[in-house]
């Protein structure tokens, strides 16, 4: 059974002679079916704006197609042996009209939830009660969901732990951890750089991804939960506006990131 929804799904034998890369793209592929309540004629419609070609047995087409971070025709077959999870070098990214139909589908949701959260030297406990209410109460030193960045007051909305990639020659293995920020407004490059140095010392780690963003959308981020519920959204969805926002994916410099269509 899938978390958060009523489906089922059955997995025939043959998925389990695929490489690990096959086997991913068929469980995703299920996932989009579960949440979205699309079938395979609808996924490849809704999709084939991105690259997604239907060249003979629908099924397999999409599948094909996640393998390529969602770019075109298949150019990572089932035969390759990658990851056995999804990295930001061999993943993918959301459309954003399945992320948004997803995202309906999940929200708001109705009953309670809480985390507790231990930072660097402070612990604290965030709760999202059954009306939508977020409270955060620290339970010792400092606040882990709040930071301030000179003038800027932060939030720490989600932290992903992943595989690490390979990185890049001669830096070693890329971070493990990603940790995803809302920031009062559009940052410039140096401020990104001076807010990644801080959440690095808040936390208590140096090799960690840091992304930062002026909304708690994060929509194209597959590391991101669709729906977030310990973020405080807006009364409006995202719209065209989305498309001219900029994200800011930081390790040790910072890269402008436009959004993925």
């Amino acid at each position: 059974m899938l978390s958060g929804t009523n489906s089922a799904v059955v997995l025939w034998t043959n998925c389990f002679g695929l490489s690990n890369a096959g086997q991913r793209n068929v469980l995703v592929h299920e996932l989009l079916h579960a949440y979205s309540r699309w079938d395979d004629d609808k996924l490849l419609d809704a999709s084939k704006r991105y690259g997604l070609v239907k060249t003979g047995f629908g099924s397999s087409d999409i599948s094909d197609w996640l393998g390529t971070d969602c770019q075109g025709e298949a150019k990572i077959k089932w035969e390759f042996e990658g990851p056995s999870f999804i990295t930001p070098r061999q993943g993918f990214h959301w459309p954003f009209e399945l992320w948004i139909h997803l995202f309906r589908t999940l929200s708001p949701p109705t009953e309670a939830y809480a985390e507790v959260w231990k930072l660097g030297s402070g612990a604290g406990l965030a709760l999202r009660n059954s009306s939508g209410r977020i409270d955060h109460m620290v339970i010792t030193g400092s606040n882990p969901f709040e930071m301030r960045w000179k003038d800027l007051d932060l939030k720490i909305l989600y932290l992903a732990v992943h595989q690490p990639g390979r990185g890049v020659k001669g830096r070693g293995p890329s971070p493990a951890v990603r940790v995803f920020v809302e920031s009062p407004r559009t940052l410039s490059s140096i401020e990104a750089v001076g807010v990644t140095k801080e959440v690095k010392a808040k936390i208590g780690l140096q090799n960690i991804e840091v992304v930062l963003a002026d909304n708690p959308w994060f929509t194209d981020d597959v590391y991101y939960p669709v729906y977030n519920r310990l973020a405080a959204y807006p009364s409006t969805l995202p719209g065209e506006q989305y498309l001219k926002s900029i994200k800011w994916f930081c390790e040790t410099d910072c890269l402008k990131m436009l959004p993925t269509r």
